[in-house]
């Protein structure tokens, strides 16, 4: 009896899910209409079972929830890849493989299933306004080996937003981006080709709901991001150079601040050079005699006070005659003789 119940209720389930699931109605949305025949052949074709719908594993009843399940976009993706590069006798990379993948995202989206979206950027007002040299490295059909932007960071078919807009190549994409229009363009890499086509690849983000931190260009060809600034409007933002590492402001130079350090280490020497100059010149000038010097209105010193004492000199009474006198030392004995009387 319990197992009966059971499969009643899961025989019920399953039916409610169906009746809540919706029919796809891919063949009457305007972007699939505006396709060639060749690329709807193989988005919906309802006779045959060779169309996306089936290759990507579903099976009737033709429902949006396996049709645009996320699990299975990239099967989609490759498939399509494929089938109109066959079909429309076109490379992998054509406009109408381009057209085909977006008429299949813009579609499930329309009806709330966020699948990856296939970039767009070509098409993107901004973008059509740049140079044809930038254009080249924004976003170049033939998507050769690092010749545009998307095979530069890495991305490959299919060529979605989610790796065009990944954050964490934004600094690849700004240096690459730096480097090539200055190239193609034949201009300097801080030139306003460079700083408006970093600036498309921004704002095209930011219109796709992919914001990236906005990568600053510098002279030298790389970039950094900005630690608080992102893209914040889908109108291209300016893009100003700067130096590497910094957001703002201007950079000083190694030799800048070498010279700045030497010349205040010369200053503190002389500096100090002056200090112990003074300072020796004012111990010369106190060690000088002090000249005696005679006030108006005072009798001049002795001659004793100045002069150099002379040896001293006997004179014999009644001689006339001077004699120098000398002492003998007391040391040594000596003997006293009178003169005759």
């Amino acid at each position: 009896m319990s197992v009966a119940l059971a499969s009643i209720f899961l025989l019920s389930f399953r039916a409610l899910h169906v009746q809540a699931a919706v029919s796809v109605s891919f063949s009457s949305y305007s972007a699939y209409v505006e396709q060639r025949d060749c690329v709807k052949l193989c988005l919906w074709h309802v006779s045959a079972l060779d169309d996306l719908i089936a290759m990507i594993g579903c099976s009737p009843p033709w429902v949006n929830e396996c049709f645009c399940n996320a699990e299975l976009a990239s099967s989609a993706s490759d498939f399509l890849s494929a089938c109109v590069a066959s079909r429309c006798a076109a490379p992998k990379t054509a406009p109408a493989v381009t057209s085909a993948l977006s008429a299949y995202n813009d579609y499930c989206s329309a009806n709330g299933f966020s699948i990856p979206t296939i970039a767009s950027i070509q098409s993107y007002s901004a973008f059509v306004s740049l140079s044809s040299c930038a254009q080249q490295c924004v976003w170049n059909s033939a998507h050769s080996s690092s010749a545009d932007l998307m095979p530069a960071i890495g991305c490959q078919v299919p060529w979605d937003n989610a790796c065009l807009c990944n954050s964490a190549v934004a600094s690849t994409a700004g240096a690459f981006l730096s480097a090539c229009v200055a190239s193609r363009c034949s201009a300097d890499t801080d030139a306003p080709q460079v700083t408006e086509a970093i600036s498309v690849h921004g704002a095209y983000c930011s219109a796709a709901g992919l914001p990236i931190p906005m990568a600053v260009v510098t002279t030298q060809g790389t970039s950094t991001e900005s630690q608080s600034r992102e893209v914040a409007s889908t109108r291209p933002p300016t893009v100003t150079a700067a130096a590497s590492g910094q957001s703002s402001g201007t950079a000083l130079s190694t030799g800048t601040i070498a010279g700045i350090a030497i010349g205040s280490v010369a200053g503190i020497a002389v500096l100090i050079a002056s200090v112990v100059f003074i300072m020796c010149k004012r111990r010369k000038q106190s060690a000088k005699p002090v000249p005696l010097t005679v006030i108006a209105g005072q009798h001049p010193p002795p001659p004793w006070m100045y002069e150099k004492p002379t040896d001293p000199v006997a004179v014999e009474a009644g001689s006339g005659v001077s004699q120098r006198r000398h002492e003998l030392s007391s040391g040594v004995a000596q003997r006293h003789y009178e003169l005759p009387s």
